[in-house]
């Protein structure tokens, strides 16, 4: 095979044009970068926004837990003391049910005394209804 020669000179025009291609080549390369550029960036934003969505779920998961947590011992605190209220109010309560009970009593014994006290004024009062008229007699 025949060696291939150098070409001759060339013209100002095939120069031009040779530089034109050139340059067009280098713009076609540079829009190309751009673009592999511009998609790398937007899939780089679509996963930073997915990554943060998932972090915010997270946080705002662990921010419930801690809210209901603290609410949790905010209501058992409440029921405690709300216990305590309702025994005390059973206690007074339950003594006031005692002195009715021991006044209630108190006023059985009154009375009962009070019978053995007048029973005995209305037996004599029923002995001289009955004697007297036997007394008129004699």
């Amino acid at each position: 095979m025949p060696k291939k020669g150098k070409k001759g000179p060339k013209t100002e025009e095939e120069k031009l044009l040779m530089l034109q291609h050139k340059m067009m080549a280098e713009e076609e390369e540079h829009r190309k970068k751009e673009r592999l550029l511009n998609q790398f960036l937007k899939d780089k934003l679509a996963k930073e926004e997915h990554n943060s969505s998932l972090n915010l779920n997270k946080i705002n998961t662990q921010w419930r837990m801690v809210l209901r947590e603290v609410k949790a011992r905010e209501l058992r605190k409440d029921i405690e003391i709300l216990s305590q209220t309702f025994e005390r109010v059973v206690d007074c309560k339950n003594s006031v049910i005692k002195v009715s009970s021991v006044s209630d009593k108190l006023f059985k014994i009154w009375v009962c005394s009070l019978l053995h006290f007048v029973c005995p004024f209305f037996l004599l009062e029923r002995l001289v209804c009955f004697i007297s008229p036997r007394l008129e007699v004699y």
